[in-house]
């Protein structure tokens, strides 16, 4: 449900991507009328919702009629510039759709080109409508901060830019479904247009590396053989404008002019993907080390093994270091990195120069879990608790008013994996099972700390005879422990804290 709760706004320029990947709320807006004539959602942007029915036939009908710019008459809902989590779009997607009367209706609102409510229209009452159209006039949309952190909030202008090309993208998709040539003709000149708009803002949001590597992103891993070199030349020539910002990068804008010229469309040669990946990635890797140069560090013990870790990674598959593997060099580098999280006096505390680490350690996926693992833990403690009390239940949970089925798709399923343990392994520590608790009506309460109560020994026998044979393992000078091993020993870590004491 959308919070109440007036978030904060971030004004720093944009290092990476927005995290939280926003559902963007979007509407057609009659030039003429200044009426919603449709009302979508999309999620991730750049990628089709396909989630609902977009009555397309009756879009492209109305703006052939009144000869409509498409760029210019969709645009995000103003109510939510940064779009919204998608546990809220279906919910808000309804609102709007109820709110701006964009129902078809052959006779009350025949340009109206929604063809239905959305997905759990019928769920609003009245009480609900009230309370949104209330939040929309007081707080705004405010982001669920106990799920994830708020997208940052670079400027209405880059929101709407993005959520214009998004919709752009897919009335594109659906006119080729359709084979609607002269519709895709259309639109694929206005979705340029859109891309190389989106495209000019974002170069005054990023940093010199993150934007570079925005565009070498559009490139990398694609494999087409023959890239638009109109596309290509206008964003190499941006690249090299954004360097030229920094007296630290300009002298790497000849490498960018001499790429364009290779690459310049008068020419009439073919670059394909993996080319223009090639040249910009020689370009990101050298104001990566000019980057890394000007990093801050506080210990420079750390500095120097952190660097260590990550040539051994790179020279191992990216694996991480494993602090109890047989190799000695990669068992001191895995203990660099568990001391280092841990509040060690060797390196000054927690986590110390995280960021800088960060910047180091930006190409590895394994990193991030790494250290965000305890956080991310007990933030899916709080999230089961906010979905227990939001009406979810396990399936054998005695029936009560407003029960729901707790969902265990990829979006959730951490979470749903914390409350099937919980029910049927009796895993969990006492005090992450009474974070997931709190608030519940008793009768639900207690139901739960029974499940646990008669399983907890069973499981924690069991936890203790896999760390014996794990023991072994290492004694017999056996490789296999992978990564996720150690996640396992975390939780385990955790599930045992306070064992002795009642659930």
């Amino acid at each position: 449900m959308p919070s109440k709760k007036k978030a904060a706004v971030q004004t720093t320029a944009v290092v990476l991507f927005d995290a939280t990947k926003p559902i963007t709320i979007y509407e057609g807006v009659d030039p003429d009328t200044k009426l919603s004539f449709y009302i979508g959602r999309t999620a991730d942007l750049l990628r089709r919702a396909g989630e609902h029915d977009r009555s397309k036939y009756k879009i492209r009908e109305l703006l052939k009629l009144k000869n409509f710019r498409f760029r210019d008459v969709v645009r995000p809902v103003p109510e939510l510039p940064h779009g919204c989590h998608v546990k809220d779009a279906a919910e808000l997607e309804s609102y709007f759709i109820f709110q701006r009367g964009s129902i078809y209706d052959p006779i009350k609102n025949p340009f109206g080109c929604n063809a239905r409510l959305g997905d759990h229209a019928t769920d609003m009452s009245p009480e609900r409508y009230a309370e949104l159209t209330q939040m929309f006039a007081t707080t705004g949309y405010v982001w669920p901060e106990e799920e994830c952190a708020p997208p940052e909030a670079v400027s209405d202008e880059l929101a709407s830019a993005r959520g214009v090309e998004c919709v752009i993208s897919e009335l594109m998709e659906d006119a080729r479904t359709d084979g609607d040539k002269e519709a895709v003709e259309a639109l694929e000149a206005h979705y340029t247009l859109a891309k190389m708009e989106r495209f000019a803002i974002e170069k005054t949001y990023y940093g010199v590396r993150a934007f570079a590597e925005l565009v070498l992103a559009n490139y990398k891993s694609t494999y087409v053989d023959s890239v638009d070199l109109n596309t290509l030349s206008a964003e190499l020539n941006t690249v090299k404008d954004k360097l030229k910002e920094d007296s630290e990068f300009e002298d790497l804008a000849g490498v960018i002019t001499a790429i364009a010229l290779v690459a310049s469309p008068d020419k009439g040669r073919t670059v394909s993907s993996t080319a223009a990946a090639g040249f910009l990635e020689g370009v990101v890797a050298m104001i990566g080390t000019r980057e890394e140069q000007r990093l801050v560090w506080t210990n420079e013990t750390l500095r120097k093994n952190i660097y260590e870790v990550r040539a051994w990674t790179r020279c191992n598959g990216v694996r991480k270091p494993q602090e109890k593997a047989p190799d000695a060099k990669e068992a001191s580098l895995g203990g660099v990195l568990v001391n280092w999280k841990k509040k060690s006096k060797h390196y000054g505390g927690e986590c110390t120069d995280l960021k800088s680490v960060e910047v180091v350690m930006r190409d590895f996926a394994w990193f991030p879990n790494f250290v965000g693992f305890g956080a991310k833990n007990k933030e899916d403690w709080k999230k089961l608790n906010a979905q227990l009390l939001a009406g979810f239940a396990w399936r054998n949970e005695p029936e009560f008013e407003g029960r729901r089925p707790i969902k265990g798709d990829a979006g959730n399923k951490s979470v749903y994996v914390k409350l099937q343990n919980l029910v049927t392994e009796g895993t969990g520590s006492p005090a992450d099972v009474e974070i997931a608790l709190v608030g519940l009506p008793a009768p639900r309460a207690e139901w739960y700390r029974k499940q646990i109560s008669e399983k907890r020994k069973e499981s924690l026998a069991k936890m203790k005879v896999r760390k014996e044979a794990n023991k072994k393992k290492r004694k017999r000078g056996d490789e296999a422990m992978e990564e996720e091993e150690e996640g396992e020993e975390e939780e385990e870590e955790e599930e045992e804290g306070g064992e002795e004491d009642d659930v």
